[in-house]
């Protein structure tokens, strides 16, 4: 009787199929679609200028990417080139 009982419960019953189920499907892929543009949206939104890093150099390091381990920094509006003004 355990075995039986096991074996059955085991098994997934059968796939009911619907208007209604499909139609949470095609919401649920929506949904997801709409999500996926979002995220979309937020990348591009936050885009980084890779002038703007304070690791960009126009030969060696084009894209601004700092080295691994280092945080991404920006350098401030007035340090153009990167040298801090002498007090």
């Amino acid at each position: 009787m355990r075995k039986a009982k096991a074996q059955f419960s085991q098994e997934t019953g059968p796939v009911i199929v619907s208007d209604r189920t499909k139609m949470d499907e095609a919401v649920k892929a929506k949904l997801k679609e709409k999500e996926e543009r979002r995220q979309f949206r937020e990348i591009l939104k936050n885009k980084r200028d890779p002038k703007k890093s304070v690791y960009y150099d126009e030969v060696w390091n084009p894209y601004g990417v700092p080295p691994p381990g280092m945080p991404w920094k920006e350098r401030d509006e007035e340090d153009s080139e990167g040298n801090s003004p002498l007090l």
